[in-house]
């Protein structure tokens, strides 16, 4: 089952093994089901006795010797390997929430980064690189960077996500965050295309009574323009993405 797991995936690219986390669990259980063979087949009482002195001793050096071999020393748990996953999920919860905030009716989202924003936010997220969408997973055609490369330009334009990809923001951004940002990579140039320059537009949106709901990322135009004229908030827009040094005006209406 572990060996079929990253075939089926179509590959574990990623840090840490992740995909083999939950197989941890299973691993003992053939040294569990050897053991309770033996039990039931081999006379063992006098070398049980011997171990049960030991148990104590044997379980302490092994737990020792598992804290000791670790790469990642427990009291620097900040520093771990996947630090970067556990920032990037965070950031995703932090967005999803501001979202939830930011929007009565919630807006379907189009993602890169699908695990973090998903776990809290009500409305729809689209996994622009499929590994949490069917449809954009299967779709045919050429593939890019290995475990980023199922972004299909046909089947974006079907979904047409109203956000792509929000972001959580503290304040406006002064230049395009996007602009040559490695986001364009897995998305094929999707960024500088000009057909989507004409449908979408890099703008920061947030409450007026709310500073911590504010929010940046590809807004579609007729997303937009309600918010234009909705009272309480406000927001900041640039429509091209090939303009390296634009610095918006924020609207207030």
């Amino acid at each position: 089952m572990g060996l079929a797991i990253p075939v089926i995936e179509g590959g574990d690219h990623f840090p840490q093994f992740r995909f083999y986390q939950p197989l941890w669990p299973l691993l003992p259980l053939p040294a569990f089901a050897a053991a309770r063979w033996l039990a039931d087949n081999v006379d063992m009482s006098d070398l049980q006795l011997r171990l049960s002195r030991l148990r104590v001793p044997v379980l302490l050096v092994t737990g020792l010797s598992i804290v000791a071999a670790s790469t990642t020393k427990w009291f620097r748990l900040r520093d771990l390997p996947f630090a970067g996953e556990i920032h990037i999920a965070q950031r995703g919860h932090v967005t999803g929430e501001r979202l939830n905030a930011l929007f009565t009716d919630v807006p379907d989202v189009g993602v890169l980064m699908a695990g973090g924003i998903r776990y809290v936010y009500d409305g729809a997220v689209i996994d622009l690189l499929g590994l949490n969408h069917a449809q954009m997973a299967h779709a045919p055609g050429d593939r890019g960077i290995k475990g980023h490369a199922a972004f299909n330009r046909d089947v974006f334009e079907q979904l047409s996500p109203a956000i792509l990809p929000p972001r959580a923001s503290t304040q406006i951004p002064e230049t395009n965050p996007f602009l040559d940002s490695w986001y364009d990579v897995p998305l094929q140039g999707l960024l500088q295309d000009d057909a989507f320059l004409q449908r979408y537009a890099v703008a920061h949106v947030s409450r007026a009574n709310e500073p911590s709901a504010d929010v940046y990322g590809w807004f579609r135009q007729d997303v937009l323009r309600p918010l234009a004229r909705a009272r309480g908030t406000s927001h900041s827009s640039n429509r091209t993405a090939k303009s390296a040094s634009t610095e918006s005006p924020l609207i207030d209406p």
